[in-house]
């Protein structure tokens, strides 16, 4: 395990802090300086996480010391009212090209982190996961997750979803035997007895050639998801099964009930208890095509039912409302970082939140940033905790050299609570 810690010389940039207060102005937490000897862009903010004190910011094209493009994660604590860098994290076994960071899921004192262009003996890019456990105040690796049969171009980690003991894992370039190419698949692994193991693995229930079923994954519960934005001509589909500690049942195919070809429903995912948050990026509205959509799904007890459509109040075309989604305690946060903001050209990107219950939920506000620039993909990667509201901005340029796709991320709220507590909505 790589683990690179303190704020050393090559380092000092990388240790930001923002404090508690009601967020009129977003603060915006800048990439660390790459290190001596490596080159940017290492598109930090491409993915991201939050889980009780912890925020997790994937930067999957960062160098490592004569290791090109290996990825690296940074996590950092809420202490005393304020995020604090604790450690970056590195592959123990880091090679050029993995892509480590380009997915990560957070669940207590766990860290799952996924490598998905990691060239295993099985083939090139056939990918990993790495899942690091929190052991008093170091974060360790624990186990490298493997997909059984791997091989070349599976991107396994592509996705990854943490709740409780149980993992899952996208991999949309596996290849079925007998159905054909790029099918896609995801895998369970579960930590029983403290040692995680692979428990099932998931495909789709009309299984074809070049669906990529397991782009998008959430878990929650005794529940998965798994996304196949293009199962049925691009129109999208996302599976559901339950699952126990030794195996997984298929239970519901589920689809947007105004489907259209194209729409990429199940592009993104997430789940918190028995609601399901689905993004369909590419979903036209009635002013603006390929503006993007986000639909609410709730168990019913039987069955996933749809409770509602989530649409921008002003939809843009190609925004990709949808593309990044989070939910959390009544509260869902879509992405659209090919927004236009600002009125000038282009994709600076932006995030809505919403609130709801049942088959009610209303726009509550939207999180843009003053000083955004073209490119910078803003909510390109969203997450959610009692802390904060947070959106990834991969494209955004290092402020102080200018150099291109150094990445960031920004912190929108102090608490989710100031919403609940009399917050208006805004357009």
């Amino acid at each position: 395990m790589r683990i690179f810690s303190g704020p050393g010389p090559a380092l000092l940039l990388a240790v930001v802090s923002f404090h508690a207060q009601a967020l009129d102005v977003p603060e915006r937490i800048v990439a660390p300086a790459p290190e001596v000897g490596t080159v940017a862009p290492n598109v930090f903010g491409a993915a991201i996480a939050a889980s009780g004190p912890w925020l997790a910011i994937g930067a999957p094209q960062e160098d490592l010391p004569g290791v090109a493009d290996a990825g690296v994660v940074y996590l950092y604590q809420w202490v005393n009212g304020t995020y604090l860098e604790q450690v970056r994290l590195g592959a123990a076994d880091a090679a050029p090209g993995d892509g480590f960071g380009s997915a990560v899921a957070i669940s207590g004192d766990t860290l799952v982190i996924g490598a998905p262009t990691d060239n295993l003996s099985a083939g090139s890019g056939a990918g990993s996961v790495y899942v690091f456990e929190r052991n008093g105040s170091d974060w360790e690796q624990r186990i490298k997750l493997i997909q059984p049969g791997a091989a070349t171009g599976d991107l396994f980690g592509t996705a990854v979803a943490i709740a409780g003991e149980a993992i899952v894992v996208g991999s949309p370039g596996d290849d079925i035997t007998g159905i054909g190419a790029d099918v896609g698949s995801a895998h369970l692994f579960q930590r029983i007895g403290g040692v995680w193991s692979h428990t099932a693995r998931l495909l789709a229930s009309d299984a074809g050639s070049l669906q990529r079923f397991g782009q998008a994954t959430a878990v929650s519960d005794n529940f998965v998801a798994v996304g196949s934005r293009q199962a049925d001509a691009s129109a999208g589909a996302v599976y559901a099964y339950s699952f126990t500690s030794t195996s997984a049942q298929f239970e519901q195919r589920l689809v947007a009930d105004d489907r259209q070809p194209g729409d990429e429903f199940g592009s993104a995912l997430a789940m918190d208890g028995n609601q399901l948050l689905i993004g369909a990026r590419s979903s036209d509205t009635a002013q603006a095509q390929d503006s993007g959509a986000a639909y609410v799904f709730a168990w019913s007890g039987t069955q996933w039912l749809q409770q509602a459509r989530l649409e921008s109040p002003a939809p843009q075309a190609g925004e990709r409302f949808g593309y990044a989604v989070a939910l959390l305690d009544g509260f869902a946060l879509v992405g659209a970082p090919y927004a236009q903001v600002g009125g000038t050209c282009c994709e600076q990107g932006r995030a809505r939140l919403f609130l709801g219950s049942t088959s009610t939920w209303r726009h509550l506000r939207l999180l843009s940033i003053g000083d955004a620039a073209p490119f910078d993909t803003t909510a390109f990667s969203v997450a959610l905790a009692q802390t904060g509201v947070f959106a990834g901005a991969p494209g955004s340029n290092d402020p102080f050299s200018g150099t291109d796709a150094t990445g960031s991320a920004v912190r929108f709220e102090r608490s989710l609570s100031l919403f609940k507590d009399g917050f208006e909505p805004n357009p």
